[in-house]
């Protein structure tokens, strides 16, 4: 049942986001229209042209359309579910997670066609596990098997190719990420769990289980404001499931919702 609240936040976000851009879009091709008036009025001086105040030609300076229509060096806010692949058939099923995240996006290239940039982002999620004494693993746990609340960020450090087409803004890129969680003794949950715990706090920091490759897409559509919003993808592998001999165990899928919000004039 959570998992099917959870989907259906998502969903309901992806569609208002969908309306909004709609209404934009129309008001935004009036402002257009007004624009392209004025902007017939407005002598050229060309003389300034030749002049040597202009700027020089520096790679992030060569041409600035891409960077002024892009949300770059702002801070991006997300809303989502991340889905944790769970391939074990004594635990909980794979669990769908409600996720809130931020970051921004830091441009050190750009060119008439795309941007290149480093953009940090932390995803919060948390879920419950217990411990598996016999396998000593630590797995997804149904309301009865828990032991541990696990919060945990999963922090993404990639470089992002960003590629504006007319008000909309794609970008794709790849990174390392790195999933940093603490387990919790859960509510209910008697003392005498408290080793298996500390079993499962160092078990998180062995074996790469920390570590996950991860490839990044989004889409975002830039409003006349400045402000931006759109849709994020991001796959996870897991390297800990791959050390372990267990495939893509544990990798995981966050699907969000982007909001960035305006420049202050």
């Amino acid at each position: 049942m959570k998992k099917m609240y959870v989907l259906l936040i998502v969903t309901l976000l992806c569609v208002k986001t969908g309306a909004l851009i709609y209404a934009e879009e129309n008001t935004e091709q009036e402002l257009s229209a007004a624009e392209r008036q004025d902007n017939m009025q407005i002598p050229v001086d060309e003389s300034a042209i030749d002049s040597d105040e202009a700027l020089p030609d520096s790679p992030l300076q060569r041409d600035d359309s891409a960077l002024k229509k892009t949300p770059i060096g702002r801070l991006v806010f997300t809303l989502g579910a991340a889905g944790v692949l769970n391939t074990d058939k004594n635990s909980a099923p794979s669990p769908v997670l409600f996720t809130v995240g931020a970051g921004a996006r830091f441009p050190f290239y750009t060119n008439k066609t795309m941007i290149l940039s480093v953009a940090p982002h932390g995803h919060f999620f948390a879920s419950f596990y217990f411990w598996d004494k016999t396998r000593e693993l630590v797995l997804p746990a149904e309301i009865e098997q828990r032991i541990a609340y696990v919060p945990a960020i999963m922090f993404d450090s990639p470089v992002l190719f960003h590629f504006p087409v007319k008000n909309s803004v794609f970008a794709a890129g790849l990174g390392p990420s790195f999933l940093l969680r603490f387990a919790a003794r859960a509510i209910n949950v008697a003392s005498s769990e408290d080793a298996h715990i500390r079993l499962m706090n160092k078990w998180f920091w062995q074996n790469g289980r920390f570590f996950y490759p991860a490839l990044h897409f989004s889409w975002d559509y830039i409003f006349p404001s400045g402000a931006a919003a759109g849709i994020g993808l991001k796959a996870y592998i897991s390297t800990g499931g791959l050390v372990d001999n267990r495939g893509l165990d544990r990798s995981m899928i966050i699907l969000s919702a982007r909001l960035t919000p305006g420049q202050k004039r």
